[in-house]
């Protein structure tokens, strides 16, 4: 009895898995494209001819007639090269502003973390080395087939990074707030240095995640530096006021309660 049973399991199992492959070949007619996602993200580009897609994982976003798409290659090429020469000077620029921005982040990451770790800025974009021209050429046929841009200026990132590794992904909740603390700054010292004064500092909830050490060394900077008028939120007013007041006398508190401010 308990033999007949396995055998029954094997073939179910067996019927199974050959109904699971036979549903994932994929033939893709004439004049037809099958755009690919692999976990929610662009894989491939499936042209005719016959295909298997990976059960549970791959799956097909967009079926493509290709006979419906009329591309006006010429006019495109001629946009293409318009916007390569525009693209030009704001790759320039967004790298400059990068190259400006990492010192004074690392410089304020230093200082709130107490030299725990080293932080980087990368700024990623595909005209490292090309012009937009070629990059638009090379990912044409993608486009034509996805009906919008997948390369290009539009597609630049900047990598943010702790000690050569992801802050997203290997950053603390505290050390990311750091960061993002210390890019403020950095933007709040740009401007400051472009229009020659010093704009009102907002701090929203910065103690949040934030160790006592690390709050410390937030209010000892503010303090030290010529922030000009500083505006700092936080839900709790005896550890606001225990910090504040500590490093300096030129405060005023305040409590909303249903949108009304006192003065307190």
């Amino acid at each position: 009895m308990g033999s007949i049973i396995s055998f029954v399991a094997v073939v179910v199992l067996v019927i199974l898995v050959l109904v699971l492959i036979i549903s994932n070949i994929v033939i893709v007619q004439q004049s037809k494209a099958y755009v690919i996602e692999r976990l929610g993200a662009y894989s491939a580009t499936w042209g005719v001819g016959l295909h298997f897609k990976m059960p549970f994982i791959e799956r097909i976003a967009r079926r493509v007639n290709l006979k419906e798409q009329v591309v006006d290659r010429t006019l495109l090429e001629v946009i293409d090269m318009r916007m390569s020469a525009l693209a030009e000077p704001i790759y320039k620029a967004r790298k400059q502003f990068i190259e400006d921005l990492k010192p004074i982040v690392a410089e304020y990451y230093k200082a709130l973390s107490g030299d725990c770790e080293q932080v980087d800025i990368e700024y990623e974009s595909e005209l490292s080395g090309t012009s937009l021209e070629s990059i638009l050429a090379a990912s044409f046929e993608k486009d034509r087939i996805m009906k919008h841009t997948t390369s290009g200026i539009h597609r630049d990132d900047f990598a943010f990074t702790m000690n050569g590794h992801p802050i997203r992904r290997f950053g603390s909740q505290g050390q990311q707030k750091s960061f993002l603390v210390s890019l403020k700054f950095a933007q709040y010292e740009i401007m400051k240095r472009s229009y020659g004064f010093a704009p009102i500092l907002l701090l929203d909830d910065v103690f949040d995640k934030l160790d006592m050490g690390r709050i410390s060394n937030l209010l000892q900077m503010v303090a030290s530096n010529d922030f000009g008028q500083i505006f700092i939120t936080d839900s709790n007013k005896v550890r606001m006021a225990g910090i504040v007041d500590g490093l300096t006398q030129d405060r005023a508190y305040f409590e909303t309660t249903g949108g009304l401010f006192t003065r307190i």
